[in-house]
């Protein structure tokens, strides 16, 4: 067959049969693939339904460790600004006072 099925709506079933309509182009300019499905087995459904946690909690692990990245580049620059100032605070406060 060299007619293309969108499986994004069929991808939770099982394809009992398909065959195409059509195939004089009476009704229309295109040719029609049929198919008669049913639901998968429980087994393949599950297998889906893991997959998908797996993926969005690896997105989430991902989000979380940006996050992290972010908040500790964050706390660093503020702690390198605070440690400037007070070594330029103490460099400052130990000139001593030359009375002119």
């Amino acid at each position: 067959m060299t007619a293309k099925a969108d499986w994004a709506f069929v991808r939770q079933f099982r394809v009992v049969r398909h065959w195409m309509a059509n195939r004089d182009f009476a009704a229309s300019d295109h040719r029609c693939l049929v198919l008669e499905v049913e639901h998968a087995l429980e087994s393949i459904v599950c297998e889906h339904i893991e997959a998908n946690k797996r993926v969005a909690h690896e997105l989430r692990r991902k989000r979380m460790s940006r996050l992290w990245s972010w908040c500790s580049l964050a706390v660093a620059t503020m702690l390198s600004c605070v440690a400037f100032k007070i070594a330029k605070y103490n460099t400052v406060s130990r000139i001593p006072f030359m009375p002119a």
